[in-house]
C-alpha cells in the first residue's frame, strides 16, 4: 500500500468498496496519508498501530457491524474524530453511533468536497482545534444532530411519495413497450429486445425498493382483522404460479385449511409467505425442484413451514440472513427476510430457519392463534 509523506495526518478508512475506497484515496491523498482496511478486525489493528488523526468507518463490513467497530475504537481512544459513511441507516443505529461519539454521520452518496471539509475541521488541519465543550452543550449538540437526521428521514418519506407517481408511468411505459416488442420480434433488432427487458427488470427493481420501504415505515401501521387462512394462502400460491409453471417446479400445499382463521394483517402475512415462497423457488433446481408449504395447528401457534430440495445455506452465513441488505443474489438488495422478519415481529410471531447445507432448508412461521 502506497502512503504519502510521514508529516501528513493519517486517515484510516475502514470500507470494502473497492470504488468508494479508491475515490476517497485519489481525494484526498494530497492532503493526508491514507490507510485503508476492508474489514472491522483488520481497522481495529490498523487503528491500535497507527493512531490515525481521523477514521471514515462504513457501517456494514463483510465480518461485522461498523457500529462494532467503533465501540472498540472507544476503548482505544475515548476522543478520535470518526466519522461514519453508509448506504443505509436505522434511526437506531444513528443514534447508538452518536452515543457511542461519531463525530458525524454522512449518507451515501456524499458530496466530496463536503466530506473533505468536515475531515479538515475535525483534524484542525486548517484552524486551532475549538476548546472542548461542556457536557451540556455536547447533550445539545447531539440533540441538534438527531433533529437534523429526522428531518432527513422525514424528507426520504416525502421523495418516495413525489416519486412513486412518475416510477408507475415509467414502470407501465416500460413493460407497454417490452410486450410489443416481444410480440413482434420481427420487426425490433435483437439488441432492442435485450435493452426493453433490461428497462422492465431494472423498472420492477426499483419499484420493489419503494415497496419495501414502505414495508419498513408502516410496521406500526398493520391493522389486524380476523380471516380464514385461505385468504392468505390462496393470493399468495396465486402469485406464485406462473413462476412455478415457468420452473416446471412441483409445489405441495398440506394441511387442514377449512376452518382455521387468524387475527393478523393479512396482507403482511401474504407478503411473508410469498417472499418466503419465492426464495425456496429460486433455490431448486428447474425440472426436479420441490417446494414444500405445510400448515400446522398447535395449542398456541398457527405454523407455516416453507421447505425446498435446494442446495440449502452455507454455515457462514447462517447469523446474517436477517440482516438488513445481507443477500446471496446477485441481484438481491438484501431487504426481503429482513422485512419478513420484522412484519413477523410485529405480529408477536416467530421467524426461525433450519438448515441442511446439500440437502435444503426450511422456514417456519409462527402466529399466534
Amino acid at each position: 500500500m502506497r502512503s504519502e509523506p510521514t508529516s501528513q495526518l493519517k486517515l484510516l478508512l475502514v470500507e470494502d468498496d473497492a470504488s468508494v475506497l479508491a475515490a476517497l484515496r485519489m481525494f484526498l491523498k494530497s492532503d493526508y496519508e491514507i490507510h485503508s482496511a476492508s474489514t472491522v478486525s483488520a481497522g481495529i489493528n490498523l487503528f491500535k498501530t497507527l493512531q490515525p488523526a481521523l477514521v471514515l468507518l462504513d457501517l456494514r463490513l463483510p465480518d461485522g457491524d461498523g457500529l462494532n467497530a467503533l465501540r472498540e475504537i472507544r476503548l482505544i481512544s475515548a476522543t478520535a474524530p470518526v466519522i461514519i459513511l453508509t448506504g443505509y441507516a436505522s434511526m437506531g443505529s444513528i443514534e447508538e453511533s452518536l452515543r457511542l461519539g461519531a463525530s458525524d454521520f454522512l449518507h451515501k452518496p456524499f458530496k466530496g468536497f463536503e466530506l473533505k471539509s468536515r475531515i479538515d475541521q475535525l483534524t484542525g488541519r486548517n484552524a486551532p482545534p475549538p476548546p472542548p465543550k461542556t457536557p451540556e452543550e455536547n447533550e445539545e449538540q447531539k440533540k441538534k444532530e438527531l433533529t437534523e437526521l429526522e428531518y432527513r428521514a422525514n424528507a426520504s418519506a416525502m421523495f418516495l411519495h413525489d416519486a412513486a407517481g412518475p416510477v408507475t408511468t415509467a414502470m407501465t411505459a416500460a413493460q407497454f413497450l417490452n410486450e410489443a416488442i416481444t410480440a413482434s420480434p420481427d420487426h425490433f433488432d435483437q439488441s432492442l429486445h435485450k435493452m426493453s427487458k433490461l428497462l422492465c427488470d431494472a423498472m420492477n427493481l426499483i419499484s420493489g425498493l419503494f415497496e419495501q420501504s414502505r414495508s419498513i415505515e408502516q410496521l406500526c401501521d398493520m391493522v389486524a382483522t380476523e380471516v380464514p387462512v385461505l385468504k392468505i394462502l390462496g393470493p399468495t400460491i396465486d402469485l406464485l404460479r406462473p413462476k412455478i409453471r415457468s420452473r416446471d417446479i412441483t409445489m405441495n400445499v398440506e394441511g387442514k385449511l377449512e376452518h382455521t382463521r387468524l387475527r393478523v394483517n393479512h396482507l403482511a402475512l401474504i407478503r411473508v409467505l410469498s417472499n418466503l415462497l419465492h426464495n425456496a423457488i429460486d433455490a431448486v433446481e428447474d425440472n426436479t425442484g420441490r417446494v414444500n408449504l405445510t400448515m400446522n395447528l398447535e395449542k398456541k401457534w398457527v405454523e407455516f413451514t416453507i421447505q425446498d430440495n435446494g442446495s440449502g445455506i452455507p454455515p457462514q452465513y447462517m447469523e446474517k440472513i436477517f440482516e438488513a441488505h445481507f443477500t446471496t443474489k446477485p441481484e438481491g438488495t438484501g431487504m426481503g427476510l429482513y422485512i419478513c422478519k420484522h412484519l413477523i415481529d410485529s405480529m408477536e410471531g416467530m421467524l426461525t430457519v433450519r438448515n441442511e447445507p446439500g440437502h435444503g432448508c426450511c422456514f417456519s412461521v409462527k402466529i399466534p392463534r
